[in-house]
């Protein structure tokens, strides 16, 4: 059939647009670099002078993955996991929002808004091994590596993660483009 072409309707180039742009971006749940900052307990060997801020990003690397002094207590991991059907039938309403007139950007919000959710609430109520019992009552202890003095600051509670609810709060999302920084 020569001189056939096809030809979308408006919607169809709406939604062909969409397509390209969620193709085209990426919604990121966690912790974003650059985030609020708090001074460590500890100054991990280094002289004062160096001394680091410890970011929220830091904290929740900790917590996710374990340290050589405390257990992997993995939130993050746990936001997906144990919801997995949540998820998928919030995907599936998304797909159906798309096609009904919604953009990419309003797709992958709603998606970042309910991860962001999920992972909050697992920092508040997930099961994961308690405080040490040091970090409940605070005090002095010595780093390992130097046999220097730092102090603890007691947390009063065995619920890890959520002392101050700083953690909690610092969970975030992003759209951005794929495979950029």
């Amino acid at each position: 059939m020569a001189g056939v072409k096809d030809r979308w309707t408006s919607d169809g180039a709406r939604f062909m647009k969409q397509l390209d742009e969620l193709k085209r971006l990426q919604v990121c749940i966690g912790f974003q670099s650059g985030d609020k900052k708090r001074k460590p307990n500890e100054q991990d060997g280094k002289k004062k002078s160096e001394k680091r801020d410890v970011t929220n990003l830091d904290i929740a690397m900790w917590n996710e993955l374990g340290t050589s002094t405390s257990p992997s207590r993995p939130f993050m991991r746990n936001s997906i996991d144990r919801h997995v059907d949540v998820i998928r039938a919030v995907a599936v309403k998304q797909i159906q929002a798309l096609s009904s007139g919604a953009s990419a950007r309003q797709v992958l919000t709603v998606m970042g808004n309910i991860q962001k959710g999920l992972m909050q609430h697992e920092i508040m109520t997930g099961q994961f091994a308690p405080n040490a019992e040091i970090t409940i009552r605070g005090g002095w202890m010595r780093n390992k590596k130097t046999g220097k003095p730092f102090y603890v600051q007691g947390k009063k509670s065995d619920r890890p993660l959520v002392d101050s609810s700083q953690l909690q709060q610092s969970v975030h999302f992003v759209i951005k483009p794929k495979g950029g920084g």
